[in-house]
């Protein structure tokens, strides 16, 4: 059991989302004085508060659907000078047709993927949890995420998705089969220049083999649809292909060229067809949150208002909906990319972009690399990589019990100084026979910002 100590600062904030972040954010966006409102999410939770920041231009935002991305342009800038007209007439607002019969969302993010059905004339959002192949929900998606992560056999076949591939690869590997092929955070080789997106034409497996990037997404892609097939079928809503939309959402910082990969890739998987317009919509992660805010508060209005017209007794704070003419900055802290604009309230959902969107990949992911890093330091970084290559799974699997110690140290609910993270004795043996070092000796010398005692190891 590794344990990592809290001295003052929180470690994960520390490293990551530490005030250069956020001001990096602003800076990048930013000239001049006006007042804003700020929303930030750190992955299920929000933080809102009032402040100055900058700004001096106005750059009228957009979304992007299947006719905007034919152009493969290298200006990343979204200013088209409308504004963003959301059809209120619809379920989901940013539905542009009304032929379509069922409305089908997929929130592919980088650690997690989420996947929601809406029918045209019902008000009501489905959300998909049964992952898993054989459609039994596990007790890891309750909060209607799985992980993004995709297991291929030796030839190239899905085998599973999610937590469900996870869970399997463990367990393949544990049973001799050595050459399936385990893929986890994706996502972020679409996040980077032109230059770079050329380089990357396949993606490394957890067991260090190299499959075309294309399988990868297509295959996650279609993994997706068929799991949307079977929710509907299941619910006796069968559609054909040609009477559902599909709404992907993506990152502001990617180039046109990574939307148009990600356009291409939803067409081989099958989710669009050229011949239809707008089947395919693509949207930026923080306009869609944007929306998801303004739905939130209005229905949170709505229901205080409900509650004072019982009690016959006026609200005791101000309205929490959003009024016309109001400006909000918005921080979409993923984990992979961290993205903000900056919208004014123009009318029932719309809202113009009053400066051009931006963000890069500064997620939460950078925590996980740390921590990698902080390994590295102590016990060698050709010990650890050499390990990661003869025992994935088990890397895996410690990566994973990090990510659950990530999320209680954010869940901010109880203040802890120390927080444990549980150590696969397959790695305690490991490093018991490569290091020359007894491994408390190791733990106890290590220093993080010139400071000892900051991590500790205990058995149990």
């Amino acid at each position: 059991m590794v344990s990592i100590h809290d001295q003052k600062e929180e470690l994960l904030i520390h490293i990551v989302y530490n005030q250069n972040i956020i001001q990096l954010l602003i800076d990048s966006l930013t000239s001049g004085v006006l007042t804003f409102k700020c929303v930030c999410r750190f992955w299920d939770w929000q933080i809102v508060c009032d402040f100055d920041m900058f700004a001096n231009k106005e750059t009228p935002g957009r979304l992007l659907d299947s006719e905007e991305l034919k152009d493969d342009e290298e200006d990343n800038s979204n200013g088209s000078g409308e504004n963003v007209k959301l059809d209120t007439s619809l379920d989901v607002p940013w539905c542009k047709s009304g032929k379509f019969n069922v409305i089908v969302a997929i929130d592919f993010g980088t650690d997690g993927t989420a996947m929601s059905v809406s029918l045209r004339n019902t008000q009501k959002v489905y959300t998909i949890t049964d992952w898993n192949s054989n459609g039994i929900c596990d007790q890891i998606d309750v909060n209607e995420k799985t992980r993004t992560a995709l297991l291929l056999s030796n030839k190239n076949e899905v085998v599973a998705f999610g937590n469900e591939a996870v869970d399997k690869y463990a367990k393949a590997v544990k049973e001799g089969i050595n050459n399936w092929l385990f893929f986890d955070k994706f996502k972020m080789h679409l996040c980077g220049n032109e230059r770079k997106l050329k380089l990357k034409g396949c993606l490394r497996a957890a067991n260090g083999k190299y499959v075309k990037s294309e399988r990868v997404f297509v295959g996650a892609l279609k993994y997706c649809k068929e799991k949307a097939q079977s929710y509907l079928k299941g619910k006796t809503l069968e559609q054909r292909d040609s009477d559902i939309q599909w709404v992907i959402t993506v990152p502001v910082s990617w180039s046109d060229k990574s939307k148009a990969r990600m356009m291409d890739w939803a067409h081989k998987a099958g989710l669009w067809n050229k011949a239809i317009p707008n089947q395919l919509v693509i949207v930026y992660e923080p306009e869609c949150a944007s929306m998801n805010l303004m739905l939130e508060r209005q229905e949170a209005q709505r229901r205080e208002c409900m509650l004072h017209e019982d009690v016959k007794e006026p609200p005791s704070h101000p309205s929490v909906s959003l009024q016309q003419g109001d400006r909000y900055l918005l921080l979409d802290l993923g984990a992979g990319t961290a993205d903000m604009v900056c919208h004014e309230v123009v009318g029932p959902f719309q809202v113009k972009e009053l400066l051009t969107s931006s963000g890069g990949p500064w997620g939460s992911s950078l925590i996980d690399a740390r921590f990698q890093s902080i390994l590295f330091e102590m016990f060698g970084e050709g010990v650890i990589k050499q390990f990661s290559k003869e025992k994935p799974e088990v890397f895996v699997t410690l990566m994973r019990e990090f990510e659950k110690c990530k999320r209680r140290a954010f869940a901010g609910k109880i203040k802890k100084s120390k927080f444990s993270i549980a150590i696969p004795f397959e790695l305690d043996d490991y490093l018991g026979c490569v290091c020359k070092n007894d491994l408390e000796e190791l733990v106890q010398n290590y220093s993080f910002n010139q400071q000892q005692g900051y991590v500790s190891i205990s058995y149990v």
